[in-house]
């Protein structure tokens, strides 16, 4: 009975640590609307739950499609989706961090939606090990496996607030598929043009994100190390620390994009106010703005979070996981 009792202890302690590897530490947490966050260490998730070895099968998958019966779109969009998984698990984690992302959509991309992914990729990379070997695989169950698998990545990017990031990569794999069939004669001449477009829409994808950052090093190396940056939607978090509020210090940080086109950008001045200003082409720039008070500056500092959502023009301010106006 007492040896139960045990291995039941360590194995809750086990999911404690994979779900909420800071609960170990206790002392990084935000107040959000469903309760405490205790701040997730990006590197740790990210190291746990990666897409790498998901990339070979749905890449591999999407050149060989075209010589079974498959829907193009479907594997071309998995497979290009599946190489900006570790962004979505990545913006899963900030979000949470700033409370834009709730504990039970934390839960189910990381308990329910990334597993599953898992799963059906084992079971997608057996069927392509027969493909590559010529031997015929049970083409419905195909059709149904990579179909819940695009389905499940489709809602691990929503849950993620990637969501206009899928949209974009569906409505980009389409008008390059209507392209690869014109003109295309040898199987071998499809395969070279298959691999050519998935480069190509990979390379379109991050042409709008390619960034420069600039600002207080504090700041930054709490900044995921990416020169891409998705300025249609998503979430930044970090720690202010606290001396910056003691002495007045000034602090900055600034994400512009390549072209100058779009920017973020961070301002604290010497009076304690904290500035955001959201600069995009089609909308122009967004201002959000607060006083910091000193019984909101804690041992750590303070924990700054902003939210963006391009289609709906909207941008949020969060200190310690409140939203101000």
């Amino acid at each position: 009975m007492k040896k139960s009792v045990l291995i039941l202890i360590k194995c809750i302690c086990v999911v404690q640590w994979i779900l909420f590897p800071a609960l170990a530490h206790a002392n990084e947490k935000v107040k959000c609307p469903d309760g405490d966050h205790y701040i997730m260490p990006i590197d740790k998730i990210t190291i746990k739950y990666h897409a790498t070895r998901f990339e070979s099968t749905l890449n591999g998958l999407a050149v060989l499609g075209i010589s079974f019966s498959a829907d193009p779109k479907s594997l071309q969009t998995a497979a290009v989706a599946t190489q900006k998984l570790n962004e979505y698990i990545k913006a899963l984690v900030l979000g949470y961090n700033s409370c834009a992302i709730t504990r039970e959509q934390y839960k189910n991309g990381l308990e329910k939606l990334y597993p599953r992914l898992e799963a059906d990729a084992k079971e997608l990379e057996k069927m392509r090990q027969l493909i590559l070997k010529n031997e015929k695989i049970n083409q419905e169950r195909f059709n149904e496996v990579i179909g819940r698998y695009e389905q499940t990545l489709h809602e691990f990017a929503r849950v993620s607030g990637n969501g206009i990031d899928y949209s974009r990569i569906e409505a980009i794999v389409d008008s390059q598929l209507k392209e690869i069939r014109v003109g295309i004669t040898t199987m071998q001449e499809k395969q070279d043009k298959q691999i050519a477009k998935t480069d190509e829409i990979i390379k379109t994808l991050d042409t709008l994100k390619k960034v420069m950052m600039q600002g207080d090093p504090s700041i930054l190396k709490q900044i995921p190390r990416t020169d891409k940056w998705d300025f249609s939607t998503g979430t930044i978090s970090f720690w202010l620390r606290k001396s910056v509020f003691i002495n007045k210090d000034t602090s900055s940080l600034a994400i512009i994009s390549e072209d100058n086109s779009a920017s973020i950008e961070f301002l604290k001045d010497s009076h304690n106010k904290v500035q955001v200003i959201f600069s995009y082409p089609t909308i122009g720039k967004i201002v959000r703005e607060t006083q910091i008070s000193s019984n909101e500056v804690g041992q750590q500092g303070v924990f700054i979070a902003f939210t963006w959502n391009l289609k709906e023009a909207e941008t949020t301010l969060y200190i310690n996981g409140e939203a101000r106006k």
